[in-house]
């Protein structure tokens, strides 16, 4: 792929100093993990082991003591089970279909690191499997053949034009297929303790 340099750029080509890097590279930064809270107690996830399916049960295994720790499942959470950021398509925990692998399916929390980390060992999920979706040319399919079976995208406004003809009229048309991660920096003089690359104070 061949795209012509501008002659201009204002970021793209020129160096822009990352804040906090000195602090990372040197060690220094502080995390949520480095935080010591006393009386808190420590938190794990159960998590799914499918990529796309729908859960069948959750067993805990009678052989572990389970009034050591807290259990939260989707029946725990007060009003709705939903994280609304840019569509209401994905719970808190999920309580029936599997999205994604690694999926949150319940919380357990112990008062020491290694406690919450037994408890859900003692967990299993099993999960009926269905076919991920792994591409967006399977989504587009997908859409064509019932849109309704994309619940994400009910949020969405999808907009037909007449493509070959905005090609024609473009000043310039580059081809290929891109991949990157989204990642905001958060910069400002409130220190906020969140473990997630979102933050949202």
């Amino acid at each position: 792929m061949v795209v012509e340099k501008a002659k201009q750029l204002s970021v793209v080509g020129k160096d822009i100093p990352r804040l906090y890097a000195q602090d990372k590279v040197r060690g220094l930064a502080e995390y949520a993990d480095d935080l010591n809270v006393p009386n808190a107690w420590y938190g794990c996830i159960v998590r799914a082991p499918a990529s796309h399916g729908r859960i069948k049960r959750l067993t805990f295994d009678d052989s572990f003591d389970w009034s050591r720790v807290v259990i939260v499942t989707p029946e725990d959470i007060p009003g709705e089970n939903i994280v609304d950021m840019m569509g209401r398509d994905m719970p808190f925990i999920a309580y029936d279909k599997i999205q994604y692998l690694g999926e949150p399916v319940a919380l357990i929390a112990a008062p020491t690191r290694q406690g919450a980390r037994e408890a859900i060992t003692h967990v299993t999920v099993e999960v009926e499997e269905e076919p991920p979706i792994l591409t967006l040319e399977e989504i587009v399919e997908k859409y064509k053949e019932d849109g309704s079976q994309l619940h994400q995208q009910w949020a969405q406004t999808i907009k037909k034009g007449e493509v070959d003809v905005a090609l024609e009229q473009a000043d310039r048309v580059i081809e290929g297929e891109y991949w990157w991660v989204i990642k905001n920096n958060f910069t400002s003089n409130l220190k906020v303790w969140w473990r997630s690359q979102n933050q949202m104070a």
